[in-house]
């Protein structure tokens, strides 16, 4: 019986649609873009790669809950890993929504240091490293 189920295309996709993927939807274009809309200027990048940090840690945990499906059933049927669907479902909610901001901001960091104000070079490095993540191997 219980390979029966197993066999079947539908349950797996279930699982990841009723339990995870709304819930993680409506934390990321709720809570988090919300969270980053409140912010300006350095603060804004702080709490970006800290959400962006957060993000990846769940995506983590994600692909070792759901390891099996990620290996067998996803590939069987030809469908994006989770690391792939995680992380176009972070760009499409998050970074599509504060891009420009983002963006902005980090220009307005650079020319502070220009000027001779001491910044915070790790987190202008954190911001390009999401900016690489977000073009997902594309010219985006």
């Amino acid at each position: 019986m219980p390979r029966k189920l197993l066999s079947r295309p539908t349950v797996p996709l279930l699982v990841l649609g009723i339990w995870i993927l709304p819930p993680r939807h409506e934390y990321l274009s709720g809570t988090v873009v919300n969270a980053l809309r409140e912010q300006h200027g350095e603060f804004l990048l702080k709490e970006l790669v800290r959400r962006w940090s957060n993000h990846k840690i769940m995506n983590q945990w994600m692909q070792k809950f759901f390891q099996y499906l990620d290996r067998y059933y996803v590939k069987h049927h030809s469908l994006p890993s989770l690391k792939e669907a995680g992380l176009k479902h972070f760009k499409t909610l998050v970074y599509d929504a504060v891009k420009s901001t983002v963006v902005n901001a980090m220009l307005d960091v650079i020319n502070k240091e220009r000027e001779g104000t001491i910044i915070d070079r790790p987190l202008i490095g954190s911001c390009v490293e999401l900016f690489e993540s977000m073009g997902m191997a594309t010219l985006d």
